[in-house]
């Protein structure tokens, strides 16, 4: 599936089931930029959704000038607006086979859905997280950004594919568990509680903790079960549930 969305839309209020989309999102590892938006507003003050979502996927973007400053349409926040990038008198693809040129938020956000592209590209191993991580560090600073986005940067190609090359990328365990459990003692359709026994695998030398998702119908990973199971040095892991829980309605298996 798509590691990147680009999302140059926003506005109205928080809503919930975005929200889950959003978190299911990151949890097949998908990237989510977010315009800011364009109403020269402090959304650290008041939100402007998606991009407010305090979700670890999210970058939320401002839009500079071609020198650097803050465009003045663009919403900023010290709190809740990641990065910025260039916005204003932008030349791009239009309707009907034509160009044009435009400013907005919705002209910065895809600069930083490029770049996420462009490093996924150079270190195709690396995690969602990693590549977020990596943007976001690898700002340019600038003085006229100090306290309008939480980096006080710019984005910058040549930083990023630096610390790219720098990254060490996750390297998911040789060694998979023997088998994986689940009594359901929720009667209710659709609600599940109980107990996940998860038998260790048999060596254990490169595995720090197990984690379990559940999967949809064809297979793709949904939301975590629970908290990480650390490996202890026994045989069974038991994970249980003192509440039962909801799972989305793609979720087929464990």
């Amino acid at each position: 599936g798509a590691k990147i969305a680009s999302n140059s839309w926003g506005g109205g209020g928080s809503s919930s089931a975005l929200r889950v989309a959003i978190e299911h999102a990151e949890a097949a590892g998908m990237l989510f930029t977010a315009a800011a938006g364009n109403e020269a507003a402090n959304n650290d003050e008041v939100a402007n959704y998606p991009a407010n979502y305090d979700i670890a996927n999210v970058i939320s973007v401002a839009s500079t000038t071609s020198i650097g400053k803050l465009s003045e349409f663009s919403c900023y926040g010290s709190s809740t607006v990641h990065v910025a990038a260039p916005g204003s008198g932008i030349y791009s693809t239009i309707p009907h086979n034509k160009y044009a040129t435009h400013s907005g938020t919705s002209m910065a956000a895809p600069y930083v859905s490029g770049l996420a592209a462009l490093v996924w590209m150079y270190r195709p191993q690396l995690s969602m997280h990693q590549v977020r991580e990596i943007i976001i560090g690898s700002v340019r600073k600038l003085p006229a950004l100090e306290g309008k986005v939480i980096t006080g940067g710019l984005i910058n190609a040549k930083n990023a594919l630096e610390a790219a090359w720098a990254f060490e990328p996750p390297r998911p365990p040789a060694n998979a568990p023997q088998a994986i459990a689940f009594e359901d003692t929720d009667p209710r359709i659709g609600v599940f509680g109980g107990v996940i026994t998860i038998t260790a695998a048999a060596n254990q030398s490169d595995v720090e903790y197990y984690r379990v998702y559940m999967v949809s119908g064809a297979g793709f990973q949904l939301e975590a079960v629970g908290d990480p199971i650390p490996v202890t040095g026994e045989q069974e892991l038991i994970l249980e549930f003192n509440t039962s829980f909801v799972s989305s309605e793609y979720a087929k298996a464990l």
